[in-house]
This record gives structure tokens, C-alpha cells and sequence, in this order.
């Protein structure tokens, strides 16, 4: 068992995927003991903290948005956020 608590729910649907995640303030991967006695987690702590890692790498260290969409077919890895992109897009305020 972990020694951190997550909660995080999904729907997928055959194109898209849909997730909340309940404690965005998490980073993308949770930190956890017997993982950080790995020496390569540590070297990619420190690479990250010296910012020497590039954005995909560095996701695992950072922050959680609090809703994700991704199209399943053109992004099977599930790497770009679609939320992320519209949000980019609008600049006008919502109503």
C-alpha cells in the first residue's frame, strides 16, 4: 500500500478521456519512499530542481490541473491536455 492518499476519477468514452483530479495540489506523481530510494529519482529530483529536465519529464514533479481531456486516438500516451489548449485559446471571460 502507498503511503499517500489520491483520489482521482476518469471517464472514457471510445475516443476521449476525461479526469478530475480531487487534490490538484498533488504533483503528477506522488512522492513515495521506496521510490525515492531509487537513485535514478533522485537524479531526476535534482535534474528538475535545477530545471535540466524539459516539459515532459518535469510533469511528474509538477502540479496537477484539476481537469484533464485528452483524444484518445491521436494521443494514446495521453500527454496533451485538450483543456489546456482551449484554455490557452480563450481569452475572453466566460459568462
Amino acid at each position: 500500500m502507498d503511503e499517500s492518499l489520491d483520489l482521482v476519477r476518469s471517464l472514457r468514452d471510445k475516443q476521449y478521456r476525461y479526469v478530475r483530479n480531487f487534490y490538484p495540489q498533488h504533483p503528477n506523481g506522488i512522492h513515495i519512499n521506496f521510490l525515492w530510494k531509487a537513485e535514478g529519482v533522485k537524479a531526476w529530483e535534482k535534474a528538475f530542481n535545477n530545471q535540466q529536465t524539459d516539459e515532459f519529464s518535469s510533469a511528474f514533479f509538477e502540479p496537477r490541473t484539476i481537469e484533464e481531456l485528452y483524444d484518445c486516438d491521436a494521443d494514446p500516451e495521453n500527454i496533451h491536455n485538450l483543456l489546456l489548449t482551449l484554455l490557452s485559446k480563450n481569452t475572453e471571460p466566460i459568462p
